[in-house]
Protein backbone atom coordinates (compact mmCIF):
# COMPACT_ATOMS: atom_id res chain seq x y z
CA UNK A 1 0.00 0.00 0.00
CA UNK A 2 2.92 2.73 1.04
CA UNK A 3 4.27 2.04 -2.82
CA UNK A 4 0.72 3.43 -4.21
CA UNK A 5 0.65 5.78 -1.77
CA UNK A 6 4.16 7.16 -3.00
CA UNK A 7 3.31 6.86 -6.83
CA UNK A 8 0.18 8.97 -6.11
CA UNK A 9 2.04 11.53 -4.31
CA UNK A 10 4.85 11.40 -7.38
CA UNK A 11 2.18 11.70 -9.71
CA UNK A 12 0.94 14.97 -7.28
CA UNK A 13 4.79 16.29 -7.77
CA UNK A 14 4.46 15.74 -11.72
CA UNK A 15 1.22 17.49 -11.80
CA UNK A 16 2.17 20.52 -9.59
CA UNK A 17 5.35 20.85 -11.58
CA UNK A 18 3.41 21.09 -14.70
CA UNK A 19 2.97 24.73 -13.45
CA UNK A 20 5.98 25.70 -12.23
CA UNK A 21 9.32 26.88 -14.45
CA UNK A 22 11.64 24.29 -15.49
CA UNK A 23 14.23 25.61 -13.49
CA UNK A 24 11.90 25.43 -9.96
CA UNK A 25 10.43 22.08 -10.72
CA UNK A 26 10.80 19.45 -7.74
CA UNK A 27 12.11 16.07 -8.01
CA UNK A 28 9.95 13.26 -7.49
CA UNK A 29 12.61 11.29 -5.54
CA UNK A 30 11.02 9.94 -2.13
CA UNK A 31 13.87 11.99 -0.28
CA UNK A 32 13.79 15.39 -2.18
CA UNK A 33 13.14 18.10 0.83
CA UNK A 34 9.67 19.89 -0.12
CA UNK A 35 9.40 22.41 2.71
CA UNK A 36 11.77 24.29 5.04
CA UNK A 37 15.12 25.86 3.89
CA UNK A 38 16.27 22.60 1.39
CA UNK A 39 12.61 22.79 0.32
CA UNK A 40 11.38 23.77 -2.91
CA UNK A 41 7.75 24.27 -1.94
CA UNK A 42 6.91 27.87 -0.59
CA UNK A 43 3.63 28.65 1.17
CA UNK A 44 1.39 28.79 -1.89
CA UNK A 45 3.15 25.70 -3.57
CA UNK A 46 2.64 23.43 -0.65
CA UNK A 47 -1.02 24.24 -1.09
CA UNK A 48 -1.03 23.40 -4.49
CA UNK A 49 0.92 20.22 -3.75
CA UNK A 50 -1.56 19.48 -1.22
CA UNK A 51 -5.02 19.88 -2.81
CA UNK A 52 -3.31 17.75 -5.53
CA UNK A 53 -2.16 14.99 -3.94
CA UNK A 54 -5.27 14.63 -1.99
CA UNK A 55 -7.21 14.23 -5.35
CA UNK A 56 -4.49 11.96 -6.68
CA UNK A 57 -4.77 9.66 -3.33
CA UNK A 58 -8.55 9.41 -4.08
CA UNK A 59 -8.40 9.01 -7.56
CA UNK A 60 -5.64 6.29 -7.62
CA UNK A 61 -6.62 4.56 -4.07
CA UNK A 62 -9.74 5.82 -3.26
CA UNK A 63 -8.45 7.77 -0.21
CA UNK A 64 -9.87 10.68 1.09
CA UNK A 65 -7.64 12.49 3.63
CA UNK A 66 -7.37 16.36 4.29
CA UNK A 67 -4.20 16.86 4.13
CA UNK A 68 -4.26 20.77 3.56
CA UNK A 69 -5.29 20.85 7.28
CA UNK A 70 -1.70 19.71 8.13
CA UNK A 71 0.03 22.77 6.46
CA UNK A 72 0.31 24.71 9.84
CA UNK A 73 2.72 22.11 11.57
CA UNK A 74 6.53 23.53 12.28
CA UNK A 75 8.80 21.84 9.56
CA UNK A 76 9.79 19.20 12.21
CA UNK A 77 6.29 17.99 12.73
CA UNK A 78 5.27 18.01 9.41
CA UNK A 79 4.55 15.02 7.16
CA UNK A 80 5.38 16.99 4.34
CA UNK A 81 9.01 17.16 5.05
CA UNK A 82 9.79 14.76 1.97
CA UNK A 83 7.58 12.56 -0.34
CA UNK A 84 8.67 9.46 1.80
CA UNK A 85 7.53 11.00 5.29
CA UNK A 86 4.55 12.13 3.54
CA UNK A 87 3.74 8.54 2.08
CA UNK A 88 4.53 7.22 5.81
CA UNK A 89 1.85 9.41 7.31
CA UNK A 90 -1.03 8.72 4.31
CA UNK A 91 -0.10 5.19 4.86
CA UNK A 92 -0.44 5.35 9.11
CA UNK A 93 -3.44 7.35 8.30
CA UNK A 94 -5.08 4.53 6.15
CA UNK A 95 -4.04 1.70 8.28
CA UNK A 96 -5.13 3.19 11.58
CA UNK A 97 -8.47 1.37 12.77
Amino acid sequence: MREAILQALQAAIEEVNETRPRDARIASDPNTPLIGVEGGLDSLGLVNFAVTAEEQLDAALGVSLQLSSLIGLSVAESPFRTLASLADYVAAQVEAP
